[in-house]
């Protein structure tokens, strides 16, 4: 069963190999992503750098009608562990995110030095664009597995304006099951206010949890 779980999740990146979509890279080998530490830059910042100098450095990102490759990313402002997580758009593309440490408080968050493939998003931002964010959350700090601990929460989230170069799909997570979404487009955001208007709250998914018990 491990065996086929990997390999179905390498695919993807297989998948971006060989049709030689740039933005797509090695998913984690384990399964606790490191913290990331963001005494000397911000992990939005040190994507977007990385991505100026590969896209510099080789031909411009392929545009299939209007959509661009994006790897998946997450910052964990949470308490909670997170085991991994999924990004839909409404026509039923997915990408994957990464496994992300609680975060440590106050405004330093973890997460944000893995990313996965990949996300197709549109290169120019529409009012209204949504996604579906569906995440795994463990409640042991540790990150231990305790399957009485797990659960499933999705959210509807609208993505907020962004420009036209793009350098990942990131999803914060916040305490109280809420989350944003953000296109990465070289402008360094910080910690979510409270009041941010592009915050969605998790509902738990009866549904994945169902599944999980089975």
């Amino acid at each position: 069963m491990t065996y086929r779980t990997n390999l179905l999740a390498a695919i993807p990146c297989y998948l971006c190999l060989i049709f030689g979509i740039s933005g797509c890279h090695e998913q984690a080998s384990t399964p606790l992503a490191q913290d990331a530490g963001l005494d000397n830059e911000h992990p939005m910042g040190s994507i977007a750098s990385r991505r100026r100098a590969r896209k510099s450095a080789s031909h411009s990102e392929q545009d299939y009608d209007g959509l661009v490759p994006a790897s998946v990313l997450g910052l964990n402002y949470s308490a909670y562990y997170i085991v991994g997580f999924s990004v839909t758009d409404t026509h039923g593309r997915s990408g994957g995110g990464p496994s992300i440490h609680p975060s440590k408080g106050g405004s330093k968050p973890a997460g944000g030095d893995v990313e996965q493939c990949c996300l197709m998003i549109p290169q120019t931002w529409t009012a209204g664009t949504t996604v579906t964010v569906s995440w795994q959350r463990r409640t042991d700090p540790r990150g231990q597995e305790d399957p009485a601990s797990d659960q499933w929460f999705t959210a509807v989230a609208k993505v907020p304006p962004h420009g036209r170069d793009t350098y990942g799909f990131w999803v914060y997570f916040l305490d109280g099951d809420r989350i944003k979404v953000q296109v990465g487009d070289g402008t360094v955001h910080g910690k979510p206010l409270p009041n941010d208007a592009y915050i969605a709250h998790g509902l738990a998914d009866e549904k994945l949890n169902g599944a999980r018990h089975r």
